[in-house]
């Protein structure tokens, strides 16, 4: 359910736990505050860093 709304770690990051907790206890998740907690956390250490291009 977490991904077909919030499908990268940046976008987790953005909406925060709070608001997290709230969009998944719309759709009927267990447990939204304690995923949507370890769910921020987890996107907290998810940074994707492209490589410079030759040029």
């Amino acid at each position: 359910m977490l991904l077909t709304g919030h499908q990268t770690p940046a976008a987790i990051r953005r909406i925060g736990a709070r608001r997290l907790t709230t969009w998944l206890r719309n759709r009927n998740v267990r447990g939204t505050e304690q995923l949507a907690a370890k769910a921020v956390q987890a996107a907290g250490g998810q940074h994707t860093h492209l490589a410079e291009g030759p040029g």
